[in-house]
């Protein structure tokens, strides 16, 4: 940051921030308070006076405490010296052709030094730049001297012809009062020579500065214009709408239009067509080049008997190398009627090394109504961990040991509630309609009203039918939904429930496709096709 010092009491200003300026010799200067301004204002400084030409203003200072007196020097006339407070002489133009220099001594009493109040030639500036009292003893140096020295202001001249023509012309005609016309132009030329003269001094150059426009008056030029070009835009704009919306639409004939009679809404499928399609949908996912798919299809499609979906769950039970799987493979095979899936459960729970396995085989088993899983399952009875599940699996075979830990459950008020609806949904399905209650309360839970309209369902309540046809829309879920409506009713008309599942049939995601399919089966297909989960 640049600073400086303050020309009255030497204090550090900023000169871009400082409040009070000034101009001293010709430069601009920043001072620290408006005292020091005043003050140093009121100080007499030095200024460079030009060489006038004859009747051109001279500057002459006085003391400290006056203003300088303007002085006008004519033909014939005899300039009054001006002396400074101290004494020293000041030199001036007025000697062009004297050889040198002379002073004239301090008189204060002399009336020449009052200012000479009777001179008309004479009067004083109010305080215009550029013309401050000069300090005491400076000698006031011409801008142009000629080749003599200065002389003392009131020594003679000798002035030339062309001088002498020139002052004449400067002086007023006495016989011609001027008029007020005259007047102002003539106070309207000195005024501008005046400002001319301030500026050269100041700039420090003869001719002044050329004045340019600020920058805010020239943004604030640029902003008017252009806005009335915007609003000259806008108006036209509006005004060529305007027109536009007056002009009377034309007049068209009217044309004959030809209406496409409403395409005839397709009769819905068949029962029997949607069982075929269901059915071709499965062979056809059979070929997937997911083993995933081929296998999930020949589950549902092992429930017809189908060779190939047999013979796919086949290739696959010997290839898995998943002990559980093989346990899931099998129990798909042995519930479509094929005994390999039944040899291949009670070789899983004949396991001695995996109890995990023999417990999955047991229940797989159970499902099917094999009692041969429920000494396996009763074991678990004994272990608290394992003791629901055990209960839940054995309620298919309705196994009495079980019927009682989980009336023992459902009535201990200890037990939590997850473990009290599995209670319930494992009695309901074992044929227990003292629950019904119980699941009908279970229909509104998200999280047990699936298992619950299930049991409903092995019951025959028709509470379950509205949760379980709100079930076929949801993929993961229709499947299940479609035993539990055939279980409920095994006489179920399909057809009010069928276009749902068409369009799901033609889904471009295989699986959503695999289990629509599957859920036609249950629904249109044998009773026994939905015999088992």
């Amino acid at each position: 940051m640049s600073t400086t010092t303050c020309p009255t009491c030497s204090k550090v200003v900023d000169p871009l921030r400082a409040r009070s300026v000034g101009v001293r010799d010709g430069k601009v200067v920043a001072y620290c308070s408006a005292a020091c301004a005043a003050a140093g204002e009121s100080r007499p400084v030095s200024v460079r006076v030009r060489t006038p030409a004859v009747g051109v203003a001279v500057v002459i200072p006085t003391s400290a405490d006056s203003g300088p007196i303007i002085e006008i020097i004519r033909e014939g006339s005899v300039p009054t010296a001006r002396t400074p407070a101290s004494g020293v002489p000041v030199a001036t133009a007025a000697a062009a052709t004297s050889g040198g220099t002379s002073s004239s001594p301090p008189n204060a009493g002399n009336a020449s030094h009052a200012g000479n109040p009777g001179n008309p030639n004479k009067k004083k500036n109010k305080g215009k730049r550029g013309s401050e009292t000069p300090a005491a003893g400076v000698v006031v140096a011409p801008a142009s001297a000629p080749k003599s020295g200065p002389t003392t202001l009131g020594a003679p001249t000798a002035k030339t012809g062309g001088e002498l023509e020139a002052d004449k012309a400067l002086r007023p005609r006495r016989d011609h009062t001027p008029t007020p016309v005259e007047l102002a132009k003539r106070k309207q030329e000195l005024a501008s020579a005046e400002e001319a003269d301030d500026d050269a001094m100041i700039n420090g150059d003869d001719a002044p500065a050329p004045r340019k426009l600020p920058v805010l008056l020239i943004a604030v030029i640029v902003l008017v214009v252009g806005g009335g070009v915007v609003l000259a835009i806008k108006m036209m704009s509006k005004s060529g709408t305007a027109h536009a919306a007056s002009m009377p639409e034309p007049v068209t004939a009217p044309r004959l239009v030809e209406v496409a009679a409403p395409a005839p809404t397709p009769a819905p499928p068949t029962t029997a067509a949607m069982l075929a399609q269901a059915r071709s949908v499965l062979a056809v996912q059979l070929a997937s080049g997911s083993p995933r798919v081929q296998r999930r299809a020949a589950e549902a499609l092992a429930r017809t008997g189908d060779p190939d979906a047999r013979a796919a769950l086949t290739t696959a039970l010997a290839a898995e190398p998943s002990d559980i799987a093989r346990v899931d493979i099998a129990y798909a095979l042995a519930r479509g009627g094929d005994a390999r899936g039944t040899t291949a459960l009670l070789a899983a729970l004949a396991s001695t090394q995996r109890r995990d396995v023999r417990a999955e085989a047991a229940n797989q088993l159970a499902r099917l109504g094999d009692a041969r899983a429920a000494p396996v399952l009763a074991d678990y009875l004994d272990v608290s961990q394992l003791r629901v599940g055990a209960a839940e699996h054995l309620a298919y075979l309705a196994e009495s040991r079980a019927l009682k830990v989980l009336a023992a459950l459902r009535a201990d008020p200890r037990t939590s509630v997850d473990d009290r609806a599995r209670a319930v949904i494992a009695l309901g399905i074992a044929g227990d309609a003292s629950v019904t209650p119980d699941l009908r309360a279970l229909l509104t839970d998200p999280r047990f009203n699936a298992y619950a309209a299930a049991a409903l369902a092995a019951l025959h309540d028709p509470a379950a039918r509205p949760v379980l046809a709100e079930h076929l829309a949801i993929p993961s879920l229709r499947t299940d939904a479609a035993r539990a409506l055939r279980r409920l009713e095994p006489e179920l008309d399909p057809a009010p429930l069928l276009p749902p599942l068409a369009a799901a049939l033609t889904s471009p995601k295989d699986t959503d496709a695999v289990q629509a399919a599957e859920a036609v089966l249950l629904l249109a297909g044998p009773a026994s096709w939905s015999q088992y989960e």
